[in-house]
């Protein structure tokens, strides 16, 4: 499968266990880590095989708000899957430890774009999901179009998840998103490794950086400690299977 995560220098760490959870969940797995140009991820710090990396083009700036952003990725994940020859990727965030892959990576199953709901409220997750290149295809001529029209609300946020979910609901393409009561993602709690609730470890995909109840945003420090304890007992689950 071909995935893409867009990331900056302070997720290195994070993105070595992401990138070796992947090819273990995956061995034939293609990544592509496509760096924030003014805090570039250094190449050297996630080697292995099936690792790409690339240059973004625009400044993202410890997140992916903007309609510059959401543009390129669109622009992105079609360059990939073109080069590739590939019918679908899977991006995730660089903070969104994967435990199982198979809900967003069936393709058999119906959906051009399929994500994750968050806070059990039909609000879609960005810190994983899949699309086709049909999609974005469709999703770059729509973008596009609503450029050259200048039918964007001036003075908005343009949170990617949120963006993309609109954008794909336009299509007229298959879209579906995964409802947190599934099961599909959780977040991790700052916990000792044998602590690990039960409900986080049964899930798809974690979200380590997990923002505050009252909406701030953790340190990427924090993130990575709670990935690492995440991995760790994953790592204990495995060696007494």
């Amino acid at each position: 499968m071909l995935y893409c995560i867009f990331a900056y220098a302070p997720d290195a760490a994070m993105l070595r266990m992401v990138c070796a959870r992947l090819r273990y969940l995956d061995p034939e797995a293609t990544i592509y880590i496509i760096s924030d140009p003014e805090h570039p991820v250094d190449p050297a710090a996630i080697p292995g095989e099936g690792i790409h990396h690339r240059m973004g083009h625009t400044k993202r700036g410890g997140n992916l708000n903007g309609l510059h952003i959401v543009g390129e990725e669109i622009a992105t994940y079609k360059a990939l899957m073109e080069l590739h020859g590939a019918e679908h990727i899977v991006k995730l965030d660089a903070d969104c430890y994967p435990l199982r892959w198979d809900a967003l990576c069936d393709t058999t199953q119906p959906g051009d774009f399929v994500c994750c709901e968050r806070w059990q409220a039909f609000v879609p997750s960005g810190m994983a999901y899949t699309l086709s290149l049909r999609m974005a295809n469709a999703l770059l001529e729509l973008y596009n179009a609503r450029t050259a029209g200048k039918l964007w609300q001036p003075g908005q946020l343009w949170q990617e998840d949120i963006t993309l979910w609109a954008l794909a609901c336009q299509t007229g393409l298959p879209v579906r998103m995964l409802p947190y009561m599934g099961g599909y993602a959780a977040s991790m709690p700052d916990v000792l490794p044998h602590e690990v609730p039960q409900n986080v470890l049964s899930a798809h995909f974690i979200h380590c950086g997990e923002p505050t109840a009252d909406g701030r945003r953790i340190p990427r420090e924090h993130a990575t400690l709670r990935m690492r304890i995440l991995e760790s007992t994953m790592d204990e689950f495995r060696r007494t299977k």
